[in-house]
């Protein structure tokens, strides 16, 4: 489990309910970062706004990625 703080609200996150929070939803494009959850690249910024409810405004991409690669998911740079 990963306990973060993003916006003065602290989150408990798990990779199982981060996969879970994903389900029924499309991956938006990917302009340069990604995450890998469950075979599907994702715009890391999409999967903490899905996860945590936050508005994207409130949280930067570096800091999505670094969450999302502490609970194990592999991360990547598009390559144009």
């Amino acid at each position: 489990m990963l306990t973060m703080t993003v916006s003065g609200h602290q989150y408990n996150l798990e990779s199982r309910s981060v996969e879970a929070a994903l389900q029924g939803a499309l991956p938006e494009p990917i302009h340069e970062h990604f995450v890998v959850i469950n075979s599907r690249r994702w715009p890391p910024k999409q999967v903490l706004a899905l996860v945590t409810g936050l508005d994207r405004a409130d949280f930067t991409t570096h800091q999505a990625r670094r969450a999302l690669t502490r609970l194990g998911f592999p991360a990547g740079r598009a390559v144009r």
